[in-house]
Protein backbone atom coordinates (compact mmCIF):
# COMPACT_ATOMS: atom_id res chain seq x y z
CA UNK A 1 0.00 0.00 0.00
CA UNK A 2 1.46 3.48 -1.11
CA UNK A 3 0.60 6.79 0.02
CA UNK A 4 1.57 10.40 -0.89
CA UNK A 5 -0.75 13.17 0.18
CA UNK A 6 -0.74 17.13 -0.38
CA UNK A 7 2.42 18.18 1.31
CA UNK A 8 1.31 21.79 1.43
CA UNK A 9 0.69 21.53 5.09
CA UNK A 10 4.06 20.22 5.82
CA UNK A 11 6.08 22.53 3.45
CA UNK A 12 8.50 24.99 5.04
CA UNK A 13 6.19 27.59 2.68
CA UNK A 14 2.87 26.17 4.38
CA UNK A 15 4.30 28.06 7.69
CA UNK A 16 4.17 31.33 5.58
CA UNK A 17 1.42 33.06 7.83
CA UNK A 18 2.42 31.09 11.02
CA UNK A 19 -0.89 28.74 10.68
CA UNK A 20 0.80 25.40 9.70
CA UNK A 21 -0.92 22.66 11.29
CA UNK A 22 -0.70 19.71 8.97
CA UNK A 23 -3.11 17.39 7.85
CA UNK A 24 -5.51 14.98 8.28
CA UNK A 25 -5.61 13.02 5.31
CA UNK A 26 -2.44 10.99 7.08
CA UNK A 27 -5.34 9.27 9.21
CA UNK A 28 -7.15 8.00 6.40
CA UNK A 29 -4.04 6.14 5.31
CA UNK A 30 -3.18 4.76 8.57
CA UNK A 31 -6.87 3.97 8.85
CA UNK A 32 -6.12 1.52 5.92
CA UNK A 33 -3.62 -0.08 7.21
CA UNK A 34 -4.51 -0.75 10.55
CA UNK A 35 -7.76 -2.22 8.84
CA UNK A 36 -6.34 -3.79 6.14
CA UNK A 37 -2.30 -4.76 7.88
CA UNK A 38 -0.77 -5.35 4.24
CA UNK A 39 2.85 -6.56 4.13
CA UNK A 40 4.45 -3.23 2.98
CA UNK A 41 3.50 0.42 3.41
CA UNK A 42 4.86 3.21 2.04
CA UNK A 43 4.54 6.81 2.70
CA UNK A 44 6.51 9.67 0.33
CA UNK A 45 5.97 13.01 1.67
CA UNK A 46 8.39 15.91 2.21
CA UNK A 47 11.09 16.05 5.01
CA UNK A 48 8.73 19.17 6.99
CA UNK A 49 6.24 15.78 7.75
CA UNK A 50 9.24 15.10 10.93
CA UNK A 51 8.53 17.81 12.55
CA UNK A 52 4.69 16.59 13.51
CA UNK A 53 4.85 14.16 16.09
CA UNK A 54 1.35 12.81 15.76
CA UNK A 55 1.80 12.11 12.33
CA UNK A 56 5.14 10.43 12.46
CA UNK A 57 4.03 8.47 15.55
CA UNK A 58 1.25 7.08 13.81
CA UNK A 59 3.08 6.37 10.76
CA UNK A 60 5.86 4.52 12.55
CA UNK A 61 4.65 3.14 15.39
CA UNK A 62 2.12 0.18 13.99
CA UNK A 63 2.25 -2.76 16.21
CA UNK A 64 3.98 -6.10 14.14
CA UNK A 65 5.38 -3.62 11.53
CA UNK A 66 9.28 -3.00 11.32
CA UNK A 67 9.64 0.73 9.80
CA UNK A 68 12.62 2.35 8.46
CA UNK A 69 12.61 6.25 7.88
CA UNK A 70 14.82 7.46 5.29
CA UNK A 71 15.44 11.37 5.23
CA UNK A 72 16.24 13.17 3.21
CA UNK A 73 16.37 11.37 0.14
CA UNK A 74 17.41 12.89 -2.43
CA UNK A 75 14.93 13.00 -5.44
CA UNK A 76 17.67 13.89 -8.05
CA UNK A 77 19.04 10.47 -8.38
CA UNK A 78 15.31 9.60 -10.17
CA UNK A 79 13.76 12.42 -11.29
CA UNK A 80 15.44 15.92 -12.59
CA UNK A 81 14.42 17.94 -9.74
CA UNK A 82 15.72 19.36 -6.59
CA UNK A 83 13.50 18.41 -3.80
CA UNK A 84 14.52 16.54 -1.20
CA UNK A 85 11.65 13.70 0.32
CA UNK A 86 10.75 11.45 3.23
CA UNK A 87 10.24 7.98 2.78
CA UNK A 88 8.84 5.68 5.24
CA UNK A 89 8.50 1.96 4.50
CA UNK A 90 6.95 -0.58 7.09
CA UNK A 91 6.94 -4.29 6.50
CA UNK A 92 5.37 -7.09 8.42
CA UNK A 93 9.16 -8.79 7.76
CA UNK A 94 12.41 -7.56 9.07
CA UNK A 95 14.28 -5.96 6.34
CA UNK A 96 17.86 -4.05 5.52
CA UNK A 97 17.02 -0.91 3.29
CA UNK A 98 19.68 0.97 1.72
CA UNK A 99 19.46 4.58 0.40
CA UNK A 100 19.09 4.74 -3.32
CA UNK A 101 22.74 5.69 -4.50
CA UNK A 102 23.76 7.69 -7.85
CA UNK A 103 26.77 9.43 -8.94
CA UNK A 104 24.82 11.70 -10.88
CA UNK A 105 21.68 13.47 -10.91
CA UNK A 106 19.24 12.70 -13.56
CA UNK A 107 19.13 15.03 -16.46
CA UNK A 108 15.89 15.92 -18.05
CA UNK A 109 17.42 15.07 -20.98
CA UNK A 110 17.69 11.38 -19.93
CA UNK A 111 14.29 10.75 -19.19
CA UNK A 112 12.83 12.35 -22.18
CA UNK A 113 12.32 10.65 -25.09
CA UNK A 114 13.67 11.84 -28.65
CA UNK A 115 11.25 12.14 -30.39
CA UNK A 116 7.82 11.36 -28.81
CA UNK A 117 5.05 9.54 -30.65
CA UNK A 118 1.23 10.13 -29.35
CA UNK A 119 -0.82 7.66 -29.35
CA UNK A 120 -4.71 8.29 -29.88
CA UNK A 121 -6.78 5.26 -29.23
CA UNK A 122 -9.44 4.21 -31.81
CA UNK A 123 -12.67 4.81 -29.09
CA UNK A 124 -11.67 8.57 -28.60
CA UNK A 125 -12.27 8.71 -31.96
CA UNK A 126 -13.81 11.96 -33.42
CA UNK A 127 -15.38 13.09 -30.35
CA UNK A 128 -12.44 13.56 -28.64
CA UNK A 129 -11.86 16.79 -26.06
CA UNK A 130 -8.95 17.73 -27.82
CA UNK A 131 -10.97 17.79 -31.14
CA UNK A 132 -14.58 19.36 -29.86
CA UNK A 133 -12.22 22.20 -28.03
CA UNK A 134 -10.24 22.79 -31.56
CA UNK A 135 -13.76 22.59 -33.17
CA UNK A 136 -15.55 25.08 -31.19
CA UNK A 137 -12.51 27.55 -31.22
CA UNK A 138 -12.52 27.28 -35.28
CA UNK A 139 -16.34 28.41 -35.31
CA UNK A 140 -15.58 30.52 -32.21
CA UNK A 141 -12.64 32.51 -34.73
CA UNK A 142 -15.08 32.33 -37.55
CA UNK A 143 -18.10 33.57 -36.17
CA UNK A 144 -17.05 37.78 -36.20
CA UNK A 145 -18.66 38.76 -32.90
CA UNK A 146 -16.77 41.47 -31.38
CA UNK A 147 -16.88 39.41 -28.16
CA UNK A 148 -12.90 37.72 -27.12
CA UNK A 149 -12.81 33.87 -27.70
CA UNK A 150 -13.03 33.63 -23.60
CA UNK A 151 -16.10 35.08 -23.19
CA UNK A 152 -17.35 33.43 -26.51
CA UNK A 153 -16.90 30.17 -24.96
CA UNK A 154 -18.47 30.71 -21.34
CA UNK A 155 -21.64 32.16 -23.55
CA UNK A 156 -21.73 28.67 -25.11
CA UNK A 157 -22.01 26.91 -22.02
Amino acid sequence: MVATYPCTKYSPIGDIHGVRTGDDLFLHFFRHVAIRRPELYVVENVPGMKKFPVVMEAMTKLPDYYVHVACPVKSSIWLPQKRDRLIIIGSRRNFAWREPESEKPVTLTEILEPEPAPHIPEYVGSASPARIATGQLSAIRNAGTSHPPVLRIMQRT
